[in-house]
């Protein structure tokens, strides 16, 4: 278990603040008083909290070059036929994941091939369960080209506390499952269109890990 990258900083920053109330609560104003213990009781609640958000677990060992991989953490809300209108502008199939603020929020790859397709929009904060979210939030679709030539779009999508989506590759890329494909910043979701030939292995209401559980087969 590591951190990741885009939490580095604001942890860096929570502990300098820390400390620098612990400085001026011993040596400049004479000692803590009860509030000066709440506020550091906060900022090193602030700290944990931002550790555990920005985890990175190592999912490698899961890798099944046989199926398609959940490309994240969190429950399916969403596992019906639709019209895809970003790219394929073909029915698809689409399965969404809500991923909760206690859900591991980095995404990754899930399955290998080329990268053909990214497309990154700002948009609206709508709650990530909510099917507006989709279409109307800030959101990072990348399209990977398999191995076998079929197609599916991964689609990053912040929600009502999330305000950034990062997305760590770029079209022309060899990915590999497994590889990072970005992180999303507290609550999300994340779509995924997929050839309406492939066999689902998810059903609704269901928890998912990602690179643990079998999306479809291939």
């Amino acid at each position: 278990m590591k951190i990741h990258k885009e939490g580095r900083k604001a942890i860096f920053y929570g502990t300098f603040t820390a400390i620098i109330v612990v400085i001026l609560s011993l040596f400049i104003l004479s000692g803590p008083n009860i509030f000066e213990i709440i506020l550091f009781g906060m900022i090193i609640l602030a700290i944990l909290l931002l550790i555990f958000f920005y985890r990175h677990p190592n999912r490698h060992k899961h890798l099944n070059k046989d199926a398609l991989m959940i490309p994240a953490d969190g429950k399916i809300v969403v596992c019906e036929r639709v019209f895809e209108n970003v790219y394929f502008k073909k029915e698809c199939m689409q399965v969404s994941i809500f991923m909760s603020v206690f859900n591991v929020h980095v995404n990754w790859v899930p399955a290998s091939g080329t990268v053909v397709f990214k497309d990154h929009k700002d948009g609206d904060n709508y709650p990530a369960y909510n099917p507006k979210s989709s279409h109307l939030n800030e959101r990072c679709s990348t399209v990977i080209r398999l191995e076998d030539g079929r197609e599916i779009m991964v689609t990053q999508i912040a929600g009502l506390v999330a305000r950034r989506v990062v997305n760590q590759v770029n079209v022309g890329d060899i990915v590999k499952q497994g590889d990072e494909l970005g992180i999303i910043k507290f609550g999300s979701r994340v779509d995924i269109h997929l050839p309406i030939d492939m066999e689902i292995e998810v059903e609704m209401e269901q928890n998912v890990r990602a690179m643990k559980t079998i999306l479809a087969r291939l």
